[in-house]
């Protein structure tokens, strides 16, 4: 005992096991003898090792298959879309498809991810003031490349920029140009006359003398301006404007297996992958055949995922993962079975890792493993019946999958920017209508507008209503001016659609006023219909956005896509007829 201090006391032991062994035999600790054998054949009967099976664990794996690049594609609404009542028959076009090429010297690389031919817009959708401003000072810098800096007046004055803010009138656009006017010339008026005149003609203001200077500006800058006005390189829009979806084909041609047509008819935007494709039998795009023979042979590797089963019984498991506190009812079935299947049959497959190029369609012609015993087993594919294809795409027309790995060259993530268009489709069940809100649009200088401020701030220029006066019969009044009516319309075979039917609003003197879809989504200058069940009970919204994405081999590549998701229910514009009031 030792005193720290005289009035805390401390008591101090050390206790401490030795071994002391009775004999110099240690055989009898060695054999780790137990008291209950019986026990032991418990555990073993319960975790199944009995139930032995005459087979090894596969050590050796050789895998042939034949790869062929995805060289063609077709653009646009090329089939009508399959109805759950009748099937249409497909419009085989070959010569509608087009060349989806790599260079010789990157086969295994596209030149750029698939999204920026399904997703690109036709020429002139992107054709806002600040794109024409940018290209026009572009071209400013290809004529000082070209030492013509003399031509940019009588440019500017040829190309003049428009002086009108445009029938949103928005004040950024209006501060926009009164910076730019008059100091760039129009890039796209520009651009429109290099396109449309081979050889170039005079342009006013420019001498005959310096004609040259002016079109070898034009030369060099051209293909810049293309580029910045995204210009479609596939000649065609795939988005349709009926389905508020992305249509379009991509084929292969593996020599061993004949063309391979995969089709999207109900790609809604945002992240392209094999699930939205279809394999289209009796369609061709006349893709030359172009397959190179890929032959792996190497070791399988157990699969392995976070939270599945210890192989031993006393190895502790993931805690990350509890397989137990699922929340499944009983109509959950696919759940169930993945719960079951992920904590009992959760070791019964390995991996093969293969390296393929991008932007292809594999098929496997042969697999044979080598276990542990020294036997070779031909391993054949799984049968549809057996219920597992994943990563398998389907073919069109029936529940079959098709034996094809389809590895297609899309971006991994892109950087996606504020919302410029959007567009709300939802039922009005009061009115027995629909509607197409516009919610967003681009101004004249590429920024969003809010639709429902600009229709406020319109609105408030009307005069008020008296509170007192004769009472006037109003037959209906008037929806906001962002909403446009979509009437249901039932054609010959009895499908319904909705027409976009023509707007009305309340002009200053009381009167009605047409108006007009200010964005692209709804497309003012061509009529609308949409099938009935596109816009269900949730309704729909449709946006437009930039998106930049950086492809594998160092590019960078812009494009204005288009999303659809769902909408926020139904909803009402407040129309009331037969109404009886104050006149103003």
């Amino acid at each position: 005992m030792t005193m720290s201090g005289s009035q805390n006391p401390s008591i101090t032991t050390w206790t401490r096991l030795e071994p002391r062994t009775r004999s110099s035999d240690m055989s009898g600790a060695l054999e780790a003898r137990i008291a209950d054998p019986l026990w032991l054949l418990a555990r073993q009967w319960q975790l199944g090792e009995f139930q032995g099976e005459d087979a090894g664990t596969p050590v050796v794996a050789r895998m042939r298959a034949e790869t062929a690049p995805l060289s063609r594609m077709r653009i646009g609404n090329t089939r009508n879309k399959i109805r759950p009542t009748r099937r249409l028959t497909a419009l085989g076009h070959p010569e509608t498809a087009q060349s989806y090429d790599r260079p010789a010297e990157r086969r295994v690389v596209p030149d750029q991810p698939l999204e920026t031919l399904v997703e690109a817009e036709l020429k002139g959708t992107a054709r806002d003031l600040r794109t024409a401003a940018e290209t026009g000072q572009d071209f400013l810098r290809a004529l000082a490349e070209e030492n013509a800096t003399d031509l940019s007046a009588a440019v500017i004055s040829a190309f003049p920029l428009p002086n009108d803010p445009g029938s949103l009138g928005d004040a950024p656009t209006a501060a926009y140009l009164r910076i730019v006017a008059g100091r760039v010339p129009d890039g796209n008026a520009l651009a429109d006359f290099a396109t449309n005149n081979t050889p170039l003609p005079a342009v006013p203001g420019v001498p005959a003398a310096r004609q040259p200077a002016f079109a070898a500006a034009v030369q060099r800058w051209l293909p810049r301006a293309q580029a910045a006005l995204r210009v479609s390189p596939s000649g065609g829009n795939s988005w349709d404007r009926e389905r508020l979806e992305y249509r379009f084909e991509v084929a292969a041609h593996p020599s061993g297996r004949g063309e391979v047509v995969l089709a999207a008819d109900e790609y809604d935007g945002g992240r392209l992958d094999w699930s939205d494709l279809q394999v289209r039998p009796g369609v061709t795009l006349a893709t030359p055949a172009d397959s190179v023979q890929v032959v792996r042979t190497v070791l399988p590797t157990p699969a392995a995922y976070p939270g599945m089963p210890a192989l031993r019984w006393w190895e502790m498991e993931d805690a990350r993962v509890s397989w137990g506190s699922t929340g499944a009812e009983r109509t959950d079935l696919a759940r169930l079975l993945l719960v079951e299947y992920a904590s009992v049959y959760a070791n019964d497959h390995f991996l093969i890792p293969v390296d393929l190029p991008v932007g292809s369609v594999t098929a496997v012609t042969s697999l044979v493993v080598t276990d542990t015993f020294g036997e070779r087993t031909l391993i054949p594919p799984v049968a549809d019946e057996d219920g597992w294809a994943l990563f398998r795409p389907t073919v069109e027309g029936s529940w079959d999958t098709a034996e094809l790995l389809v590895l297609l060259p899309t971006v991994a993530e892109a950087l996606e920017g504020p919302v410029i268009e959007e567009v709300l489709l939802l039922r009005d069940e009061a009115a027995n209508l629909g509607w197409a809100i516009e919610r967003t649009v681009p101004g004249r200088a590429g920024h969003p507008v809010n639709r429902h401020e600009q229709a406020q701030r319109s609105r408030g220029a009307l005069p008020a209503p008296a509170s007192a006066g004769p009472l006037v019969y109003t037959l209906q009044t008037f929806a906001p001016e962002h909403w446009f009516p979509l009437l249901p319309v039932a054609d010959a075979s009895g499908s319904v659609w909705l027409h976009r039917a023509p707007a009305q609003r309340e002009g200053p003197s009381g009167e009605p006023v047409d108006v007009a879809p200010a964005g692209r989504l709804l497309d003012p200058e061509s009529p609308l219909r949409i099938p009935e069940e596109e816009v269900g009970r949730a309704g729909a919204r449709v946006t437009r956005r930039w998106q930049l994405a950086r492809w594998v081999d160092g590019s960078i590549h812009l494009w204005l896509g288009r999303t659809k998701g769902a909408g926020r229910g139904e909803g009402t514009a407040g129309l009331r007829y037969d109404v009886v009031g104050p006149q103003p």
